[in-house]
């Protein structure tokens, strides 16, 4: 069944209503009118005037009602999302169990035939950009021939989503990045300034053996963007580490897998993830979200006391009513890190 369209007729009227009080103005002015019309004329101006005050009101209440129903649709849209993202976090944790039942080849059949249907979604394009909520990085690869379509391809898709995990937790991640680049060996080396397009002041490289290595990628990708923007220069002498330290964490926090070293830091990266172990990821993840967040004495020389300080400060904003503080502390005495 039809219906009619008001926001459009009032339009109509709104924009006609002008012309034909223009024609009537034209019309009394080019030809003479006697007495008897006048009392005809003015009715029928007034009556011109009125529908177009009219339809002035309308569509301005027409308007408004339509913005508030394309507000209500996008926020239902977003909401949807949300549930669709926690309907799979469930899914996944179901699938897991289901398969802990499983044998090994009914397992494998099934992770098969998963594979198939998540390479079939990943060539679907979203409703609305919830999966990645933030704009896709452009890398700048460099000419290398072994930096073949499919490869930056590869390190796009994985350093783009090495940047929303630190962009949900509130890091501002600029779009911009140094130009990426091939070296012989199996290491990587990087350089970028202090200020200016990343892309024209910086360059990363990785060895020619860890082409391949999506982590490679992502841990040096993660020490350009902590040292550039969190130890600035003429900053605090502990910046830089803290800058790496920060680099370390949160790429092997991504990953959720960490190489232990005693030697790393003088264990803080050890003792990090043991928190982590003990009060969550999530947890973990926004205390030192919070505490790059917090600047300590300028003059701080002790990193130990540089780092707890600024570790203890996130603690604050987080922990609710000192329950995980106390584990924390004993953490950190057990590797030394903090004096009574």
């Amino acid at each position: 069944m039809w219906e009619p369209d008001y926001l459009l007729i009032s339009t109509i009227l709104y924009y006609l209503m002008p012309l034909l009080l223009a024609v009537l103005g034209v019309i009394v002015s080019i030809k003479p009118q006697p007495k008897e019309r006048h009392i005809m004329l003015i009715i029928f101006f007034v009556f011109l005037m009125l529908i177009g005050v009219s339809s002035g009101i309308l569509q301005q209440h027409l308007n408004k009602k339509e913005t508030e129903r394309q507000q209500k649709k996008l926020s239902d849209e977003l909401f949807q999302s949300h549930l669709d993202q926690e309907f799979i976090k469930g899914k996944l944790s179901a699938i897991g169990e289901i398969m802990g039942r499983m044998s090994k080849s009914d397992s494998d059949l099934y992770i098969k035939k998963m594979a198939s249907v998540i390479e079939q979604m990943s060539r679907l394009e979203p409703k609305i950009n919830g999966i990645f909520p933030h704009p896709e990085i452009k890398f700048v690869f460099k000419n290398s021939p072994l930096l073949t379509p499919a490869r930056q391809k590869k390190i796009t898709t994985e350093l783009n989503s090495f940047r929303n995990y630190l962009m949900a937790l509130g890091f501002e991640v600029p779009k911009e990045a140094p130009s990426m680049g091939i070296q012989p060996g199996k290491g990587a080396t990087s350089g970028w300034g202090s200020s200016g397009n990343p892309v024209l002041s910086g360059s990363i490289y990785i060895g020619e053996e860890s082409i391949d290595d999506l982590k490679q990628w992502e841990k040096t990708y993660a020490l350009y963007f902590f040292d550039r923007y969190y130890a600035p220069a003429g900053g605090n002498m502990n910046d830089v580490p803290f800058a790496m330290l920060l680099s370390d964490y949160f790429s092997d926090s991504y990953l959720n897998k960490h190489r232990r070293d005693p030697k790393a830091f003088s264990g803080w990266t050890d003792a990090l993830w043991d928190i982590r172990n003990n009060c969550g990821q999530d947890f973990t993840d926004r205390v030192l979200y919070y505490a790059s967040m917090i600047e300590t004495q300028s003059g701080e020389k002790d990193f130990n006391k540089y780092f707890s300080d600024r570790l203890f400060r996130g603690v604050s904003v987080v922990d609710n009513y000192f329950q995980d503080s106390p584990k924390i502390g004993k953490i950190l005495r057990k590797y030394n890190l903090l004096k009574d």
